[in-house]
């Protein structure tokens, strides 16, 4: 196997601060993955697509071709289950990935979106950033953000959610096995930004996709 990058792998937004979040949650001390690569385990796309499908539709507007852009895409996880459901997907990331479809592109230096509807799993590390970028400086109409549960439990991000505030956050009732180990320690929340939404934010607990049919219908509580 030839070495892409034998002067080691590009790293996300240089230049940028990477100093937080280095640990996982539950205490222990574990090294991070490179880039902080965490493929998306399929249970947590499918939970999202059952809730939030007739929004990301909508969003999505009159042509039913528009792509869903992963801009974190590395690995192909949640374009898959996405594909999966009938969307079409572009995907891009720091790191490209031809065998999945993700060509190169640092998400923090992109002037333009790829699409309207974002859906992806941001690096904890660079997740404040993202979210400005994308709802802040691209102004995309709809996006879903997997985060950690205890992300808005913050001072310093106090600011964060007032200025973006997001529409929806889903509560996983599971905790993700993101490395396929056992015995996941982490638990998350996927963060949903709605353009022109007018209500508060409404929280629920979101469990595995179910029912006759995977992506039309979920239990949300």
């Amino acid at each position: 196997m030839v070495d892409m990058f034998p002067q080691g792998e590009p790293q996300l937004a240089p230049g940028q601060r990477v100093g937080v979040g280095r640990m996982m949650a539950g205490g222990v001390n574990k090294p991070r993955q490179g880039n902080d690569f965490y493929p998306t385990p399929p249970a947590c796309t499918r939970a999202l697509i059952a809730a939030e499908r007739r929004a990301m539709v909508e969003a999505l507007g009159a042509d039913l071709y528009s792509p869903i852009w992963e801009p974190c895409g590395r690995g192909g996880a949640i374009m898959a289950e996405l594909r999966r459901a009938g969307f079409d997907v572009i995907g891009t990331d720091i790191v490209a990935d031809s065998a999945h479809g993700v060509t190169q592109q640092d998400l923090l230096t992109a002037k333009q979106a790829h699409s309207q509807v974002v859906v992806t799993n941001p690096p904890f590390a660079l997740a404040e950033q993202m979210i400005r970028h994308l709802w802040l400086d691209l102004r995309v109409d709809y996006m879903a953000l997997m985060l950690k549960a205890t992300y808005w439990h913050a001072e310093v991000r106090t600011g964060l959610f007032h200025q973006t505030r997001p529409a929806r956050i889903y509560a996983l009732n599971w905790r993700p096995d993101f490395l396929g180990g056992g015995a996941p320690t982490m638990d998350v929340i996927w963060c949903i930004w709605q353009r022109g939404w007018a209500d508060a934010c409404a929280y629920h607990v979101l469990g595995p996709a179910s029912g006759p049919n995977l992506f039309s219908e979920n239990e949300v509580s």
